[in-house]
């Protein structure tokens, strides 16, 4: 069975360890009884998950538990098609399978989904609903379960209450050595974290997601993520802490949180299946009576006021059979206010346009036609000749509801993860193909049930050989884009071995998404994933010595696939006898020759631009009761060379908006030299006032003497500086150079990640998982190196003057 996952801290212990207890949990499964048919591997499935959990009751006590949204039905019920009965269908058999897997707590369904014979009974459903083996597991009050020397106590956060609190002797809320709480909650991110602290061990979150977290740290307990559709199963063994290694928080109990994929490695279950196979037929997935697609837009992006006509002509041609959902792509300020990507005047027609989709959705693309045609007119001239009442939308914009449905969107924008704009989600699944009109429509008809629409009769079958792809054979679009265009399937893959090697401890692993794409090319290829950290993947390891993690290696077959040296031949090197996707093709971010130090986090800033504020507000941000990163902030730098008339070549330090910025790194190095423990304020009052020319004013404010400073920032020599602080600031852009990293925003994780940061809610999600693993990694036993090759010095404590 693969163990790859995420651990909560990144010193596991030996693999020897057991575990006092396990807890196994689902959540969001949203009846999906069979197994996905996602892009890169079959995943998920009642029939594989009661293997997984067998498995793991041959090795010790488990605690089995789903948090909740196991049934069918509801907006995230992606294989719904609309069929009530169906859905109703998928519920039962779902509640079976649970009960044949012998679940210990189960949350009840709620509103959205669908129970056969729910309609003739009121909310929540009774237990009669349900199938009877499965009533005994339905979780309506505390659940007390005996562990070995542990009483181990489950909660629902419907019924739990978020006042109740358990008094430690001090007052606060805190953990029992002799008990070991749970929480299922459906409260999201957010509420589950807020009330995990309330005297609970292990939370775990069946509500919407806000974050790419797996796990993290909320006072003495730990807080696990759903995993959707439960296609990997949740893992959380608890491990009893030695007396001498209790942490701040009063921790009693080690847990590692990890998640198992279930692959078609794991066999199906003999009685589970046995109770799917008389209703295979009715389960495969359905085409949709009405296809959900959510579109997040910004109102000025050029790339969906280009986008928009064809969006809202499909709208029209599909008519009933769409519902087509537009959503504003906004944040907030660090004072809560909305904000636009492109600023104040992208704010107020956004204001505009969410409130004429508001009051006239029918007019809705009508006003972007309109406003296309019309950039520099005032709205009220749109209002007025589309025949819309000018004193609703003025009404609307001067109470604030503009603002109020902007927040809506700015929320589920975060919960959805999206990053830009235009953004689809079709079917509750991201799309990411061509956005021409008739390369929607392909997708969008083929995701309908029959009858389709007439307008699907006219669109081609295929536009190019990737949309014919098909594990184990070479697609190839034969008259592509044409009212004959077909999928040709007759050629056999070349089966290609391959060993992708991941640290278990990475924080930034995305080897699916590389997989995924090199499916494009080697149709035929089977991999395994190993930690090169242990065993077979250490040996591979040492012979092929990769820069980069996750590191790809190819059985030298694959260079027999067709059109190999076209696709992959300028991307791959020959290593101990493999085939080795290069690290600039694959975004590879575990730089090998680095040392992991848990906790650590190298902050690079370009403080000049409004991403790099953004960031810096972000990092000198307290973050209550979470474990602080060891955070180091730089000024982003780099070596400008330009060759010189007698042929050398002259290095020059420069930065992303000119002479000011490098200036002003100079002033931030002399104060992490003059008075390191009041760099935070120094970085705070500057960031006030970044674009000021009166920088003194901002060393004033944070109590540095400006002379001190000035003498070092204006030293003797060509660059104005003192040679000590020429040295430190060419000592960043030799680090920055040896990351082979750029950008506005670039962040260094535990010394040696290079982790993609692209907004505000990311960084400090980034930050918050690597301060929770410097608290896990010391309340293991195993605290982080003090030796570091970077050179930025630490940022004090956020209660720092």
């Amino acid at each position: 069975m693969p163990l790859l996952g995420h651990w909560t801290d990144s010193a596991c212990g030996a693999e020897t360890e057991t575990p006092a207890f396990t807890v196994l949990f689902t959540a969001e499964a949203h009846g999906a009884l069979l197994p996905c048919d996602c892009p890169l591997q079959s995943l998920g499935g009642v029939a594989r998950r009661a293997t997984a959990i067998g498995r793991f009751r041959e090795r010790g006590p488990v605690l089995l538990v789903d948090a909740g949204h196991w049934a069918a039905g509801g907006l995230y019920d992606e294989d719904s098609d609309g069929d009530p009965r169906r859905d109703a269908l998928r519920t039962e058999l779902m509640a079976r399978a649970m009960a044949l897997m012998k679940y210990d707590a189960v949350v009840p369904p709620s509103g959205t989904d669908t129970v056969a014979g729910a309609a003739t009974f009121p909310r929540p459903f009774p237990d009669a609903v349900f199938p009877e083996a499965l009533r005994p597991s339905l979780l309506r009050q505390p659940l007390r379960v005996p562990m070995g020397n542990c009483e181990v106590v489950v909660e629902d956060s419907s019924t739990a209450g978020s006042s109740r609190k358990i008094e430690s002797a001090d007052g606060e809320s805190g953990a029992e050595p002799g008990r070991f709480r749970v929480l299922l909650s459906s409260e999201g991110e957010e509420g589950t974290t807020a009330m995990a602290r309330n005297g609970y061990d292990l939370a775990i979150n069946a509500g919407r997601k806000s974050s790419t977290r797996s796990s993290w740290a909320a006072g003495q307990a730990v807080v696990a993520n759903f995993d959707y559709q439960a296609q990997r199963l949740g893992v959380a063994e608890v491990f009893r802490l030695p007396e001498a290694r209790k942490d701040e928080n009063r921790r009693y109990w080690d847990i590692r949180v990890r998640f198992v994929p279930l692959t078609k490695e794991i066999p199906d279950d003999p009685q589970v299946s046995a109770l799917l196979q008389p209703h295979l037929e009715t389960l495969r997935k359905k085409g949709k009576r009405r296809l959900p697609v959510e579109v997040f837009i910004a109102a000025e992006c050029p790339y969906w006021n280009e986008l928009a006509p064809d969006l809202g002509r499909i709208a029209k041609e599909l008519g009933d059979r769409i519902d087509m959902r537009p959503h504003f792509f906004v944040g907030r300020t660090a004072e809560g206010a909305i904000r636009a990507p492109r600023g104040d005047r992208e704010l107020q027609e956004s204001r505009v346009q969410v409130l004429v989709l508001r009051y006239y959705p029918e007019r809705f693309w009508d006003w972007l036609a309109w406003r296309a045609k019309n950039r520099e007119r005032p709205w009220e001239d749109g209002a007025k000749e589309l025949g819309l009442i000018r004193a609703r939308l003025a009404g609307a914009l001067a109470a604030g509801e503009a603002d109020s449905i902007l927040g809506q969107d700015a929320l589920l924008a975060q919960r959805r993860q999206v990053r830009a704009t235009p953004t689809l989600i079709v079917g509750n699944r991201f799309y990411d193909g061509e956005t021409e009109r008739l390369q929607l429509l392909r997708v969008f008809c083929g995701l309908l049930d029959e009858p389709r629409p007439d307008i699907c009769r006219t669109v081609p079958a295929c536009f190019n050989d990737a949309q014919c792809r098909q594990r184990g054979v070479v697609g190839r679009c034969l008259d592509a884009g044409t009212a004959q265009a077909r999928c040709d399937r007759s050629r056999k893959a070349v089966p290609v071995p391959a060993v992708v090697l991941v640290e278990r401890e990475a924080l930034h692993d995305r080897h699916e998404r590389i997989l995924e794409t090199l499916l494009n090319w080697l149709p035929g290829l089977e991999w395994r994933v190993l930690d090169p950290g242990e065993g077979e993947g250490k040996e591979l390891a040492e012979r092929v010595c990769p820069e980069r993690y996750p590191a790809v290696l190819l059985d030298p077959v694959a260079k027999t696939e067709v059109d190999f040296r076209k696709n992959l031949g300028d991307v791959t090197d020959e290593r101990g006898g493999w085939l080795t996707l290069k690290p600039a093709a694959t975004g590879a971010s575990r730089i090998v020759a680095r040392t992991r130090m848990p906790g650590r986090a190298d902050l690079f800033l370009s403080r000049f631009s409004r991403m790099g504020q953004e960031a810096l507000e972000v990092a000198l941000a307290p973050r209550g009761p979470q474990p602080e990163p060891e955070l180091r902030i730089h000024d982003a730098l780099y070596w400008q060379e330009s060759l010189q008339p007698d042929g050398t070549v002259r290095r020059d330090l420069a930065s992303r908006n000119g002479l000011a910025e490098l200036q002003e790194a100079a002033i931030a190095a002399a104060v992490r030299q003059l008075a390191p423990e009041k760099l935070a304020s120094y970085l705070r009052e500057r960031g006030k006032r970044r674009g000021s020319l009166f920088w003194d004013r901002a060393l004033q404010e944070a109590g540095i003497d400006v002379s001190a400073v000035r003498l070092l920032v204006e030293g003797p020599g060509e660059t104005g500086f003192d040679e000590t602080i020429r040295k430190t600031l060419g000592a960043e852009a030799d680090l920055l150079a040896e990351l082979k990293a750029a950008g506005e925003v670039i962040l260094l994780a535990e010394n040696c990640e290079v982790v993609p940061v692209r907004s505000r809610e990311e960084l400090a999600e980034c930050l918050e998982r690597i301060g929770g693993r410097r608290g896990a990694s010391a309340a293991t036993g195993n605290a982080p190196p003090d030796r570091t090759k970077a050179t930025g010095g630490p940022v004090p404590s956020r209660s720092s003057p």
